[in-house]
């Protein structure tokens, strides 16, 4: 195996488990390593993604300015990458900007339109639109 693979491979492993730690509800290590990922592998969306998960789940308020600009990051990256965009929307959303939640919400489900949250997401905007009309 090449150098290249080799760490191709490493990355992919730590990404892999960033996951896990996550999911083990583990979020100031996961967010360190993604820190570090984010900063090696900058056009590595999924990364980027994942570090956004990391902040938001920390269900910390001062961590969703964090979120949303993970979530920014892999988009700008990888803009067909549907699940940045779901969270971008809600996370626009809990902050009263009701243009780019619905904006970020439009995108993710032009991206999935069958995706199971989908009536969820069309109940969010219908409600984001009644927010803008009273405005």
């Amino acid at each position: 195996m090449d150098d290249v693979k080799y760490l191709q491979a490493v990355r992919l492993a730590a990404i892999s488990n960033s996951q896990l730690q996550i999911d083990g509800r583990e979020f100031g290590m996961a967010i360190q390593r993604l820190k570090r990922l984010t900063n090696s592998l900058h056009d590595n969306a999924t990364s980027h993604y994942l570090l956004g998960e990391a902040y938001r789940k920390q269900n910390n308020q001062a961590n969703l300015e964090s979120s949303i600009d993970a979530y920014q990051k892999a988009v700008a990256i990888k803009p067909n990458f549907s699940e940045p965009w779901r969270e971008l929307g809600m996370a626009y959303r809990r902050q009263g900007q009701v243009a780019k939640a619905k904006e970020a919400s439009e995108k993710y489900l032009s991206l999935r339109p069958e995706a199971e949250d989908a009536p969820i997401i069309n109940w969010y905007q219908k409600n984001l639109a009644a927010q803008a009309m009273k405005k």
